[in-house]
């Protein structure tokens, strides 16, 4: 049996493999943390063990950054949060976490949406949700002064809450107010950037496409997925990206390849029929065409490095 591809960890899990040392984790990861957690990015940085590879979590993210800044990966895409700014990820979307800059100040925080769903309207939380999702594909929202000070001063009493109180019914209401307030700074530049049928074309067909990668791995699926011909998702993908609907499927199939080749129980011959190849033979010959190695050669290099 070959091993999961991208890992998918839990919040306990994340916890355990990328924090150190342990009795300091456990003074961050408090409560109800699968479901909700907060904390100071001053405090992460000291525990957290940098870089995090490519991984899916079933918990939204928030990082809201008042110095400093913080690069992660998202679908492929590389985003830096500065200061000022606030950004969302998405539940299961991969993920990595790049780096901090040193002087990182601000807070962090996760949910489970089904903790929203328990205090607010499941359609309101998704719409507001998939709303900033999609008008900070590339970049965070810069905020105003007055929405940088009622951001801040909200993540600051949703940290005492959870440290103190933890009244689940209040701290998901702030959260709610931070959604709001985000989409409050979005312009009618930043609206038209962020929100035209070519950039929401590209978020679906990079959310397809790493959801179904390991089954399907034709451009024409996708492009009927999305309901368009497939002419019309390569030039698209295209405009928005500047990769072609090919260059994408092909990046997406070498990462998940990459993955399971950084796990030495796992042989190029298993990684090929996972990967749904006609044969090893064929695997070596297109994933050396996209990296400059054969399979066993990259296999080889990570475990000398290792």
């Amino acid at each position: 049996m070959i091993s999961r591809p991208i890992p998918f960890y839990t919040t306990e899990t994340f916890k355990k493999k990328f924090f150190s040392p342990e009795n300091e984790a456990n003074k961050m990861f408090v409560n109800d943390y699968e479901r909700f957690l907060i904390a100071k990015f001053r405090d992460i940085r000291k525990i957290m063990k940098l870089p995090i590879t490519h991984y899916r979590r079933p918990i939204t993210e928030i990082v809201f950054i008042t110095r400093g800044s913080i690069t992660k990966g998202c679908n492929l895409s590389k985003v830096t949060v500065k200061s000022g700014e606030i950004h969302l990820w998405s539940a299961n979307q991969i993920a990595t976490v790049d780096n901090f800059s040193d002087d990182i100040e601000g807070f962090y925080c996760h949910f489970d949406l089904n903790y929203m769903f328990q205090y607010h309207p499941k359609y309101k939380v998704l719409e507001d949700l998939d709303e900033i999702n999609k008008r900070t594909f590339y970049e965070g929202v810069n905020l105003s002064r007055s929405s940088f000070k009622i951001i801040y001063e909200t993540f600051k009493r949703m940290n005492y809450l959870f440290k103190n109180e933890l009244n689940h019914a209040l701290i998901s209401s702030y959260l709610i107010s931070i959604l709001l307030e985000t989409k409050a700074n979005f312009n009618e530049t930043i609206i038209e950037k962020k929100t035209s049928r070519p950039t929401y074309i590209t978020q679906r067909f990079k959310d397809l496409l790493f959801e179904r990668i390991i089954s399907h791995q034709s451009p024409s699926y996708y492009a009927s997925l999305l309901h368009i011909s497939e002419n019309h998702l390569n030039k698209t993908l295209k405009v928005v990206t500047g990769k072609t609907t090919s260059t994408w499927i092909a990046e997406a199939l070498i990462l998940e390849a990459k993955v399971l080749l950084s796990n030495p129980e796992n042989t190029v011959g298993m990684v090929a029929y996972y990967l749904n190849f006609q044969d090893q033979s064929y695997f070596t010959k297109y994933f050396k065409k996209h990296t400059q190695f054969t399979p066993s050669e990259y296999q080889n290099r990570l475990n000398n490095t290792k």
